[in-house]
């Protein structure tokens, strides 16, 4: 377990490295590459990963850090703890100009324990210490509490709209409709700006089918599960994180009974 000091030092290390971003994106200087899983990449991702690395090191000793930009891994070479980290998640819209976060976890024997998303456009932070969630905006911190509304009305989602999502989606959207569940509106965000918004409203659920990796979902998974959401893949299967792969998308919701309508059965 990190401890309030190293919390606080992880919290003021990801504003930094927020603007380290967003000082490269003013000055121009963005060069963008495509890797070998056809995912783009800009040199700011390399250099506010590096930056995090490094900061890290100093705020824990010896620590065991996993990467988007660091390579494969498997959960037998950190025993003792480790650090998942995504320095731009949404790097697509980080390059035109738009909202992206940096995402930071602490596992323990494969659990998340300690989450961090940090939104540099806003200077909003997401993080948890302990089992208690804060919101905190220009440095001013506000405990989240736990949701217990069970009345579905927003969906949250990271495509642009139900039109042109895929067909998993579809799926899971159509047996709330035969449900009867009433849906208002469905919300899109980049990367896990989603999972924050999710912790600010009430009445919402997150469904996102994609592919994902373990340095998009892990922060969002401990400060999800803190503020009581159930959190399973677009199968309704547990999501094990540091297993060195891909995650079917996250599904998150309040209570038993959106497990019984999405997935046929209780969770």
């Amino acid at each position: 377990m990190l401890t309030h000091n190293q919390v606080a030092s992880i919290v003021e290390l990801a504003k930094m490295s927020g603007d380290l971003a967003l000082k490269l994106r003013a000055e121009q200087r963005i060069v963008i590459d495509i890797k070998s899983d056809s995912s783009m990449v800009t040199n700011a991702d390399c250099e506010v990963d590096a930056f995090i690395g490094a900061g890290l090191r100093k705020i824990h000793q010896n620590a065991n850090i996993v990467s988007e930009e660091s390579g494969s891994y498997t959960a037998s070479e950190y025993p003792d703890g480790v650090f998942v980290v995504d320095p731009i998640d949404g790097t697509s819209s980080f390059a035109k100009g738009g909202d992206f976060c940096i995402n930071i976890a602490y596992c323990e024997n494969k659990i998340p324990t300690f989450g961090l998303i940090y939104i540099p456009t806003s200077r909003t932070v997401y993080y948890n210490l302990e089992d208690q969630i804060y919101k905190a905006v220009d440095g001013v911190a506000t405990p989240i509490h736990k949701k217990h509304s069970n009345d579905l009305s927003v969906v949250l989602s990271g495509h642009r709209s139900l039109s042109n999502s895929d067909g998993s989606l579809h799926d899971l959207i159509n047996k709330l409709d035969k449900s009867g569940t009433h849906i208002t509106s469905c919300v899109t965000a980049v990367a896990a700006i989603k999972y924050c918004l999710l912790l600010d409203l009430d009445g919402a659920m997150v469904i996102s089918t994609a592919n994902i990796a373990d340095w998009d979902i892990a922060a969002a998974i401990c400060l999800l599960k803190l503020a009581g959401y159930r959190v399973f893949d677009s199968k309704g299967e547990e999501i094990k994180i540091l297993e060195n792969k891909l995650h079917q998308g996250l599904v998150a919701f309040i209570g038993s009974k959106m497990g019984n309508i999405l997935f046929g059965h209780s969770l």
